[in-house]
C-alpha cells in the first residue's frame, strides 16, 4: 500500500552553539536484499532490526526522488506467523501471550503461581526445541515433576477451550509457497527449522542471510578504547556525557550504547540521558521499557477501581476526584463525609458510580473474562479514554487496552471476585515491559541481543566485567537440564555462554569504526576486573575519553568550591604500643576496606549488635553449612568419597547442633537443603583431579612485624605435582566470593593470602561457594597444580612467588597503618558502607566529594 514520508530533524542545543542532525542509518543491507524486499518477505529476528531495515528502504527511495512507493515486506518473525495466522486461519482462537501468563497463574498449584512467567518461558522452550512433556527425566526432581502436572493442566485447558498459543503457531500453521530471506538469524529451532522445511517442500524456496551481510566492512573496529568505572550509575552517566560530546562534534554520526539488564536499569538509564539530552530529547531512544503498572495512566485507572472493594480516606478520594486521566463530573461529596469512604457512600449520580456499584455483585457469573470487560466499561464511564493524555500516555493506555482485550478469551476461568480479578490483572500487567515509541534518534540505547546486524559509527558496550561478561547461564529450572542439554538449547552452560559471547564479541568490533568497552569495578557488593574477553584492549583514563568529564553527574549539583570555616583533618587516632594479638584476619579486613571502621570496632569496641530473630539470619545459616561440611569429612576421616547415607548424618547433625529449638518442620527443611548443597558439593569435587585432605579446621600461626595472627583454616589439601606434593587451602563460603579480591592494589580480602603466608608448601588458595544458587570452587594457584572444575583466575607476571611476595608487603602495610593509628574514613568501595553500622559515627554521608 502506498504512503508517504517525510524527513525528520533535530535541533541540538549545547553551551552556545547549535548542531543540526537528520536521523542515521544503522543497517546496510545488501544490494540484493532491497531489490528483493517489495514482493519477497525478509523475515529478521527482532522488531529493533525490522524497523532499522523499513526505515533504510524509506531514505532511500526519498533520496531517489519518489514520494510514494510500496512498503518493503519486512517482518519479524513473531509477526510473520501472526500474519500467516490472521490470513490462513485455524479452527483454534490465538490465545495471547498476557492471555497465556494469566492462564498460567489460574492454573497452578498452591504456592507456585509466582513462577507463572517461568512456566510460560519452559512451554516455549518445550515446542521450540521439540522437548516430549512426557520424557521419564520430567520425574526425576520436584521442580520438573510440578512443571509437568502444571503443563499437563495448561494443554487440557488449551484443549478444552480450542486455544492455541503462541508458541505453537509455528508447528500448525500450514507452509506456503513463498520466498523467504531470513536475516541474520544466530540460531534458528527445530521447531522454525521443520516450518522453513516444510515451505521448500512446497515449492517455495528460504534463503539464509548471515548478520555479516549487514556489516560490509568486515573489518576491525579503527580505535578500541577501554575504561574503567567506579559504579555501574556512573559508567551509565558516562555514556550518555560521551554520547553528547560526540553529538556535538559529529553531528552526523550513528551512536550506540548496550546496556546490560536494560529493562531493570531503564530508570537509571532513561535519567542519565535525560540530563544530557535535556534540550533535545528525541535525541535519543530506549529499548527495554518498564512495567505497565509503574505508568501514571495505570495508576489512576487502578486507584478508581479499587474503590470498588476497599475504603479510601479522605485525602485519597479527593486525588482521585483530581486525577489526570480520570473524569468524575457531577459528583459531589455527601454531607458528613466519614474519614473512610466507600463507592456507597457517594450516591448514584454519577454513571461511573452506578458502574462501580455494579461491580459489588460479586462474583461474576461469566468469570475472569467478563470482569476484564466491566473493569473497561467503568472506566470508558470515568472518561479514562479521554481525559488528560499526552503522547507517551497515551501510547501507555493503548498497550493496556490491547493487553485487556487479549483476555476477553478466558471466560472459561472459574469465577473470582473483582478484588482477585484486579489482582489477576495487575500482575499480568507487571509482566507487561512498556517503551514509548519515539522518532528515529541517532543515539540509539539497546540490550546485548538487539545489535545484531547493526552498524554504527561509534559503540559503546557496558558492564564487561569478568563476572558478567561470559554471562552465567540461566537454563530454565522447571526442565530437566540434560533434556535441554540433548535438545541443544542455546546458552544453558557455561561453555555455551562462552562461545555465545565470543561471537557477540567479534561481532562488535566489526560493527563500528570506533569501539569503547567499558565496566564498573564496584558493581554492588563485589569488586571486578574486566573480562578476559577484552583484556587486550588499552586502557584508557575517563578524561582522556571524555574531555569535559564530569564525575558529578547532573550539572546542576556543580557548586563551586567553598571556603571551610574551620579547617581540619583528623586522620589518625593514637598509635598502638607493643605487639597486636587480637583481632585476626577480620582486622587487617575491616583495615583494608575502610582505616576508620578496623579504628571503630577494634580499638573503640563499637562492634555491631545482632538483632533479636525467630529463624536463623543469613550469617547463621551460613555457619551451619561450615558445621555440615565439618562434620561430613571428620565422619569420613578426611575421605572425599561419601555417599548419600553420610550426606544425610552431616546434615542432621549440624541442624540437631545449632537449630534444637527450632520447629520441626523447619529443622526437616533445613536438613534437605543442606543435603542438597553438600550432594552438588561432592558431585564437584568428584571432577576434580585426584587430592587428600589433610586437615580440616587447622590451626596455624602467623608472625607479621608488630602483629601475632592466630588463624583457624576451614580446609587444607594435598595434590600430587611434577616437583612433588603441594598444598591447597580452600576457604567455605555462602555469599561473594571473587577470587579477582585477592589481586586488587589494596588487599580487601587478606585472609587467604594470610593463610597461604602461614605455611610454606601452600601453592593455592581457593574459595569454594557454597550457596542455593549455585556451587562452585574459585581462585589462584601455581601454574604445576591441575584444578579441574575450579575457575582459576591468571595469576600476575611473576606467578606465584611473586604473588606472595606482593601479599605480604601488602599486608605489612596494613599492620604498619593500624599500628601507627590511621583511621581515615576511605572506605574502599560503596559496598563497604551499604552494610557498615557505623555511619551515624563517621558521618559519611555528610562529606562533600572531592
Amino acid at each position: 500500500m502506498p504512503f508517504y514520508i517525510g524527513r525528520w530533524g533535530w535541533r541540538l542545543r549545547h553551551s552556545t552553539h547549535r548542531i543540526n542532525f537528520v536521523p542515521a542509518h544503522f543497517f546496510k543491507p545488501s544490494r540484493n536484499l532491497f531489490d528483493a524486499c517489495p514482493e519477497q518477505c525478509i523475515v529478521t529476528p527482532n522488531e529493533r532490526l525490522c524497523r532499522e531495515f523499513v526505515r533504510t528502504y524509506d531514505e532511500e527511495q526519498l533520496a531517489a526522488g519518489r514520494t510514494a512507493w510500496q512498503r518493503p515486506n519486512v517482518t519479524s518473525l513473531q509477526r510473520y506467523f501472526h500474519a500467516n495466522y490472521q490470513e490462513y486461519p485455524l479452527q483454534q482462537r490465538l490465545l495471547s501471550l498476557d492471555g497465556e501468563f494469566v492462564l498460567w497463574q489460574e492454573l497452578a498449584d498452591d504456592g507456585t503461581a509466582h513462577l507463572a512467567t517461568l512456566a510460560q518461558d519452559a512451554w516455549q522452550l518445550l515446542n521450540q526445541w521439540q522437548i516430549d512433556i512426557d520424557d521419564v527425566r520430567f520425574a526425576h526432581t520436584h521442580n520438573t515433576r510440578t512443571y509437568k502436572r502444571w503443563a499437563t493442566r495448561f494443554r487440557q485447558r488449551l484443549r478444552d477451550a480450542n486455544l492455541i498459543t503462541e508458541a505453537e503457531l509455528p508447528g500448525a500453521i500450514e507452509p506456503q509457497r513463498e520466498l523467504l530471506h531470513l536475516l541474520a538469524f544466530d540460531v534458528i529451532s527445530p521447531q522454525v527449522r521443520g516450518y522453513l522445511q516444510a515451505v521448500a517442500a512446497a515449492g517455495g524456496t528460504v534463503t539464509e542471510h548471515p548478520a555479516s551481510t549487514s556489516h560490509p566492512r568486515g573489518q576491525p573496529a579503527r580505535t578500541r578504547k577501554r575504561i574503567e568505572v567506579t559504579s555501574r550509575a556512573q559508567e551509565i552517566h558516562a555514556a550518555a556525557q560521551w554520547s553528547r560530546q560526540i553529538m556535538n562534534r559529529q553531528p552526523g554520526a550513528r551512536i550506540g550504547i548496550v546496556v546490560p539488564y536494560l529493562t531493570q536499569r531503564y530508570a537509571m538509564v532513561d535519567h542519565a540521558f535525560g540530563v544530557e539530552f535535556s534540550d533535545t530529547p528525541n535525541a535519543y531512544d530506549i529499548s527495554g521499557g518498564m512495567a505497565l503498572t509503574h505508568q501514571p495512566v495505570w495508576r489512576g485507572a487502578r486507584r478508581l477501581l479499587q474503590l470498588v472493594f476497599t475504603r479510601l480516606r479522605h485525602a485519597e478520594l479527593i486525588h482521585l476526584l483530581n486525577a489526570p486521566f480520570t473524569r468524575l463530573a457531577n459528583l459531589t461529596l455527601p454531607t458528613g463525609l466519614r474519614e473512610e469512604v466507600h463507592v456507597g457512600d457517594l450516591g448514584r449520580s454519577n454513571p461511573t458510580v452506578e458502574a462501580l456499584c455494579a461491580l459489588r455483585n460479586a462474583p461474576h457469573p461469566d468469570g475472569f473474562g467478563a470482569w476484564v470487560k466491566t473493569f473497561q466499561d467503568a472506566l470508558e464511564s470515568a472518561s479514562w479514554n479521554v481525559v488528560g493524555i499526552d503522547s507517551v500516555q497515551y501510547q501507555a493506555r493503548q498497550a493496556i487496552v490491547e493487553s485487556l482485550d487479549g483476555l476477553r478469551g478466558l471466560e472459561g476461568l472459574p469465577n473470582c471476585t473483582a478484588e482477585v480479578a484486579l489482582t489477576t490483572l495487575e500482575r499480568m500487567l507487571e509482566n507487561r515491559m512498556f517503551a514509548p515509541e519515539r522518532a528515529p534518534a541517532p543515539v540509539q540505547i539497546l540490550g546485548y541481543l538487539e545489535t545484531t546486524g547493526l552498524t554504527f559509527s561509534h559503540l559503546w558496550i557496558a558492564g564487561l566485567q569478568d563476572t558478567a561478561w561470559p554471562a552465567t547461564p540461566t537454563p530454565n529450572p522447571l526442565l530437566p537440564i540434560a533434556l535441554q542439554r540433548q535438545h541443544n538449547v542455546p546458552r544453558i552452560d557455561h561453555d555455551a555462554e562462552r562461545a555465545f559471547a565470543e561471537r557477540q564479541t567479534a561481532s562488535w568490533h566489526k560493527a563500528t569504526r570506533n569501539l569503547v568497552l567499558s565496566h564498573a569495578s564496584d558493581a554492588g557488593d563485589e569488586q571486578h576486573q574486566c573480562s578476559e574477553l577484552v583484556d587486550d584492549v588499552d586502557l584508557v583514563p575517563i578524561r582522556q575519553l571524555i574531555p569535559r568529564y564530569r564525575a558529578r553527574r547532573h550539572p546542576w549539583l556543580t557548586q563551586p568550591p567553598k571556603a571551610a570555616l574551620e579547617p581540619m583533618l583528623e586522620q589518625s587516632g593514637t598509635p598502638v604500643t607493643g605487639i597486636v594479638t587480637k583481632g585476626g584476619t577480620s582486622l587487617l579486613r575491616n583495615q583494608a576496606q575502610c582505616p576508620f571502621r578496623a579504628w571503630a570496632i577494634h580499638r573503640l569496641d563499637l562492634r555491631e549488635t545482632q538483632p533479636p530473630h525467630s529463624f536463623p539470619n543469613p550469617l547463621e545459616r551460613g555457619l551451619l553449612v561450615h558445621e555440615a561440611l565439618y562434620e561430613l569429612y571428620r565422619a569420613s576421616e578426611l575421605d572425599s568419597h561419601v555417599g548419600a547415607q553420610q550426606i544425610q548424618a552431616a546434615a542432621t547433625h549440624a541442624v540437631r547442633k545449632h537449630l534444637r529449638r527450632a520447629p520441626r518442620l523447619y529443622r526437616d527443611a533445613e536438613i534437605a537443603r543442606l543435603q542438597r548443597l553438600l550432594s552438588a558439593w561432592v558431585e564437584l569435587e568428584a571432577e576434580r583431579p585426584a587430592f587428600t585432605i589433610v586437615g580440616l579446621e587447622m590451626e596455624s600461626r602467623l608472625a607479621l612485624p608488630g602483629m601475632q595472627l592466630s588463624l583457624r583454616i576451614d580446609r587444607l589439601d594435598e595434590v600430587q605435582t611434577a616437583h612433588g606434593a603441594r598444598q591447597l587451602v580452600i576457604d567455605y563460603k555462602t555469599g561473594t566470593a571473587v577470587a579477582n579480591r585477592l589481586l586488587t592494589d589494596r588487599l580487601i580480602e587478606p585472609q587467604l593470602p594470610i593463610y597461604a603466608l602461614s605455611t610454606p608448601t601452600i601453592r593455592a588458595t581457593l574459595f569454594a561457594r557454597i550457596a542455593d544458587n549455585g556451587v562452585r570452587m574459585t581462585g589462584l594457584a601455581d601454574g604445576e597444580i591441575e584444578l579441574g572444575p575450579v575457575r582459576r583466575t591468571r595469576l600476575p607476571e611473576g606467578g606465584w612467588p611473586a604473588l606472595t611476595d606482593r601479599w605480604q608487603r601488602q599486608l605489612d602495610d596494613l599492620v604498619d597503618e593500624y599500628r601507627s593509628g590511621f583511621a581515615a574514613v576511605q572506605p574502599y568501595a560503596q559496598s563497604v558502607c551499604d552494610t557498615c553500622h557505623l555511619a551515624s559515627f563517621c558521618r559519611i554521608d555528610a562529606m562533600t566529594d572531592p
